[in-house]
This record gives C-alpha cells, sequence and structure tokens, in this order.
C-alpha cells in the first residue's frame, strides 16, 4: 500500500514513474544542476538546519573512514541545492 509520501506517481498507462522524472517535476527545474524544489526536498545552503545535518553528515563519514583526508560539499551556484560531495583520500605513499 503506498501512502503520501511515496515518491512515486502513475502514468496514464498504469506505469509508475518518479515524481521528479515527470513532465509537472521538470516545471521549476534549476538549470544548472537539474534539482527541483517543487519535486523533491532538497538540502539547501541557506538554511541553517540541512547546513548543521551536512556537517554532522561529513564527521560521520570521516570518522567511519579514516582513508579519507578531507569531505567538502559541492553547493549548486544558482539555487543553493547540495549536489554531492567531494572526497580526498590520503596518499600514505611517501
Amino acid at each position: 500500500m503506498m501512502t503520501s509520501t511515496d515518491n512515486l506517481v502513475m502514468d496514464d498507462d498504469g506505469s509508475y514513474m518518479l515524481k521528479h522524472k515527470t513532465q509537472k517535476g521538470k516545471d521549476g527545474d534549476c538549470v544548472k544542476c537539474g534539482q527541483n524544489p517543487k519535486s523533491q526536498e532538497l538540502t539547501i545552503k541557506d538554511n541553517e538546519l540541512d547546513v548543521q545535518m551536512v556537517g554532522s553528515v561529513i564527521e560521520n563519514h570521516l570518522n567511519k573512514y579514516p582513508n579519507h583526508k578531507s569531505m567538502l560539499p559541492n553547493w549548486c551556484d544558482e539555487c543553493g541545492a547540495l549536489i554531492d560531495y567531494k572526497i580526498k583520500i590520503k596518499d600514505d605513499r611517501n
């Protein structure tokens, strides 16, 4: 049974697709990163709680993977959404 929080919509032919891949989901897409706050929840650079969550994710990740030197969030310059993370790996070759 689907709930209202599911990320699926039924197409005219009875098939299901992700909300953000529908034509309605395309309206409001960021021209730079393609993300859309209307069709999915985004992590936004200007939202203090989102920035705290990103900091917590980075801290947990660096503690879990000690061979990772640093982790940098990659934010969209246009809409401020989190795109991905850039990770530097320690080079132990000397």
